[in-house]
């Protein structure tokens, strides 16, 4: 999603930035072995919202 631009700008926007880096931080502490299950995903088009169609991962439990 976005946070629009300009005097429309999201007032949430730097708590939502750091929420997505905390999670994506301990994921990445949680699950050092996650790794991508498609090396090559695919990306939806567009310039307003552009971005990854789906991004499958796998976690193996030890």
């Amino acid at each position: 999603m976005s946070f629009g631009m300009g005097i429309h700008f999201c007032l949430g926007a730097p708590l939502a930035r750091l929420e997505g880096e905390i999670a994506f931080a301990t994921l990445a502490t949680e699950a050092p072995d996650m790794e991508l299950t498609d090396p090559n995903p695919t990306w939806r088009p567009g310039a307003v919202l552009p971005g990854l169609r789906r991004l499958d991962v796998r976690l193996d439990s030890a």
